[in-house]
């Protein structure tokens, strides 16, 4: 490499080195549990009815003896930490550490006698994604030399990120119960959804004899949308074990609207034209929004014996896309006459999760839990085909333990979890060679460790 596309390799790698949105919930289904039962049991409840979070993991088993739960409603508490090691260099790990609390539920019964008393009515409310994060990372230093810049260099470079991410869904439900054993159902959900994202890189160098060079890169978008989606399922019980099936339909796309914008800006001066051309784009476009989600299919089964209930579960996920979330018109770059397309693109794998769980009687109203549950990750296994709204790969193991139990009236559930992962990312940068100018690795993977500790806390009446 000369010297003079040595700088260039320099200034246009700074391009790359905003961290992007870690979020384990969006290319993880199954990281938000429903229902307080549901929780202790890591979500391994398509084949039983435990509690009215029925009405989202199969609803067939509304009609299947949940009359207790006129009401149900949850909270988790999360601390949850993300390293990316290595991201920009050799030890330099960029890590995010969360807490606050994870995506909730609220469900109760609707009067019977609306659709006749052998037909039952519930509602529910719940959270499917729910993240916020923002990181700034700054890099400020003195250098000998930057080859094609000068000697005795400045240098300062910047990466912000913001993202914020939030997906309701609310519905009604309706099943009803076929001879002894048998109960059908279907959820109809309208979901909201809405996300934004901002990236902003920042960087000046200049050397002892007043040269340098500046670059900006600041990437944004914000999109809200609403679809409909209907979960459908069937139970059967036998006297100690009952199964079921559950069908996720595809998201039916609505309507919504969103923005996307860029804005480059680089000024060498001092470095030959013929490697670094100085140039000002920038664009905003306004279009309609698209949002596809996946079919899937779930299966599940509880056996008891004595005072112990068994459980297990499993869901396919159909993949998603590519596909451009925003319909905007291209643009012609001011400086550079060439056609830019402003995208945000999503594509997710298709993936099967899985829980195990164990419920154990202690007394007559007091049980305790035990559940293990695997989540994979979502995100394209090609690191030139991964989801424009994913900062890499992990996979989520989670252990959860808890107990039910009388207070008043109602039944008190108390929870810990603890939740573990590693996969890997893309290494965005080499700070380590940065006088040497080359600082954009390419396809370095680098690996990511997730880990997470819940506190669940809720009750029925």
């Amino acid at each position: 490499m000369t010297h003079r596309y040595a700088a260039a390799a320099l200034l246009a790698s700074l391009a790359w080195l905003t961290p992007t949105a870690a979020d384990a919930q969006d290319t993880n289904y199954w990281t938000a549990k429903y229902g307080t039962r549901a929780i202790l049991l890591g979500g391994a409840v398509i084949g039983a009815p435990v509690d009215l979070s029925a009405t989202f993991y199969n609803p067939g088993g509304i009609a299947l003896g949940l009359e207790q739960d006129f009401f149900l409603t949850s909270k988790t508490f999360q601390f949850a930490n993300i390293e990316v090691k290595n991201v920009a260099g050799e030890g330099l790990d960029f890590t995010s550490q969360q807490v606050g609390i994870i995506p909730s539920f609220v469900g109760g019964f609707l009067p019977r006698k609306w659709l006749g008393a052998e037909n039952k009515l519930a509602y529910s409310l719940l959270q499917r994604f729910d993240s916020r994060f923002e990181v700034t990372t700054r890099t400020i230093t003195s250098l000998d030399s930057i080859p094609g810049l000068g000697v005795g260099v400045d240098f300062f470079g910047e990466a912000a990120a913001d993202s914020r991410r939030t997906e309701t869904w609310g519905g009604v439900s309706w099943a009803r119960k076929y001879g002894e054993r048998l109960g059908l159902g279907a959820t109809m959900y309208g979901a909201y959804r809405y996300e934004r994202g901002r990236t902003q890189v920042l960087a000046e160098a200049l050397t002892a004899a007043d040269t340098g060079a500046v670059i900006v890169d600041i990437n944004a978008f914000r999109y809200w949308n609403f679809r409909f989606v209907w979960k459908i399922g069937a139970m059967y019980t036998l006297d100690n074990f009952s199964f079921g099936l559950a069908l996720t339909t595809p998201g039916l796309d609505l309507f919504g609207s969103g923005s996307a914008g860029l804005n480059q800006f680089v000024l060498a001066p001092d470095i030959p034209t013929d490697t670094v051309a100085n140039r000002f784009v920038a664009v905003e476009r306004e279009g309609s929004s698209t949002y596809k989600s996946p079919v899937s299919i779930g299966a599940g089964m509880a056996y008891e014996f004595s005072r112990t209930r068994v459980f297990g579960s499993a869901e396919w996920y159909n993949n998603v896309g590519p596909y451009d979330i925003l319909d905007l018109e291209a643009f012609v770059g001011q400086t550079t006459g060439d056609t830019i397309q402003v995208t945000l693109v999503q594509e997710l794998k298709s993936v099967v999760a899985w829980a195990l769980g164990v419920q154990h009687k202690l007394s007559d109203k007091v049980s305790g839990y035990l559940s293990f549950a695997f989540d994979p990750a979502t995100a394209p296994d090609s690191p030139g085909s991964r989801d424009a709204t994913s900062v890499g790969n992990w996979d989520i193991h989670t252990i959860t333990a808890g107990a039910t139990f009388p207070a008043g009236s109602s039944e008190l559930t108390l929870g810990l979890g603890f939740g573990w992962g590693n996969g890997t990312a893309e290494q965005l940068a080499d700070f380590g060679n940065i006088s040497g100018g080359d600082i954009l690795p390419t396809a370095v993977q680098t690996p990511i460790d997730y880990t997470s500790l819940r506190f669940t806390i809720g009750f029925s009446i």
